[in-house]
């Protein structure tokens, strides 16, 4: 399966955007960057349901099927499928890894959120710097996820829930 290329090319526009190590940057750059670290978690996280659910070769990803599941995912539910997952975990059984993707996505949401609408809160580039690796950490664990822990985080992601 060949890693879709936006989640890495947005950590890099991250990058781009603190500018050179020690030379300082705008306040309006780093927001910026808040809302390129979040999206390629977003759009990983995109990808995974619709490689795991429909296929993930270069013809799967050129259905309709394909974008259509890519598409699912909305950010507020996700955030309340997240934090399920780091406080039912015992009932849900999904790996540490997942937890910890969870976990990682309301952090990186709240951040955008806060970049975004909290003008009063500076943004530090250390913490950008911190997370951008965060991320990149957090995509490379997910290779080694059984597909089957995938494939339940896809459907958990996607499918409507009920109540009981």
């Amino acid at each position: 399966m060949s890693r879709l290329s936006l989640p890495s090319e947005l950590l890099q526009t991250a990058e781009h955007l603190l500018g050179e190590a020690g030379v300082e940057t705008t306040q309006a750059n780093l927001r910026r960057a808040w809302s390129s670290i979040y999206y390629s978690l977003f759009h990983f996280v995109c990808c995974e349901c619709a490689d795991n659910l429909v296929g993930s070769d270069e013809e799967c990803r050129n259905q309709r099927a394909w974008h259509q599941v890519y598409r699912a995912p909305d950010h507020g539910p996700c955030k309340v499928h997240f934090a399920r997952i780091i406080n039912e975990n015992v009932r849900l059984s999904f790996p540490d890894v997942i937890k910890d993707l969870a976990a990682l996505f309301i952090t990186l949401q709240e951040k955008r959120h806060s970049a975004d609408y909290d003008l009063k809160t500076p943004v530090m580039p250390s913490d950008i710097r911190v997370h951008i690796n965060e991320v990149a950490t957090t995509i490379d664990a997910m290779e080694a996820v059984d597909r089957k822990h995938k494939i339940a985080l896809a459907v958990y992601l996607v499918v409507g829930h009920r109540k009981k």
